[in-house]
């Protein structure tokens, strides 16, 4: 397996797509992800696998002064726990790095248990919790912080 990391392009959109019916109960539209293409303040990455051309993750964030707001970040199953997950949040890491953005945030289902320990991982502090942030299952969001440095 060979996956390469890019930053969002319309060949992309059928893949995220598909991620997004697999990995969301609330999943983006398509149009809502077409939009993203144009929009000036998302910035986003895709890993892709470069022999069968599949987008295997994602990860992406709107940005408005100097905070990153991460929205989705989302594995196919069959590439989970190959640290796509960890690279695609490094990308963003890294935007931030070279672009003076210096907090970035997100929200997490608490269930999520996988993408609570990689957020962890990499420096996200807990910094609250939305009581029934998110639906179909109702359940609590927690939020996360890194300073960026």
């Amino acid at each position: 397996m060979s996956i390469v990391y890019e930053r969002l392009m319309p060949s992309h959109i059928d893949g995220m797509e598909v991620i997004e019916n697999l990995c969301f109960s609330e999943p983006w539209s398509r149009r809502s992800l077409e939009e993203l293409l144009d929009c000036e303040y998302a910035v986003y990455f895709v890993a892709k696998d470069e022999e069968s051309g599949t987008v295997a993750g994602y990860a992406g964030m709107y940005v408005s002064l100097d905070v990153g707001n991460i929205n989705n970040v989302g594995v196919l199953p069959q590439f989970r726990r190959c640290g796509i997950g960890k690279r695609l949040m490094n990308e963003l890491c890294s935007y931030c790095k070279n672009n003076s953005i210096t907090l970035l945030t997100l929200e997490v289902r608490e269930s999520n248990l996988p993408a609570i320990g990689l957020y962890e991982s990499l420096g996200f502090e807990n910094v609250g919790v939305r009581k029934n942030y998110y639906k179909k299952p109702s359940e609590n969001g927690v939020l996360y912080n890194l300073e960026i440095k």
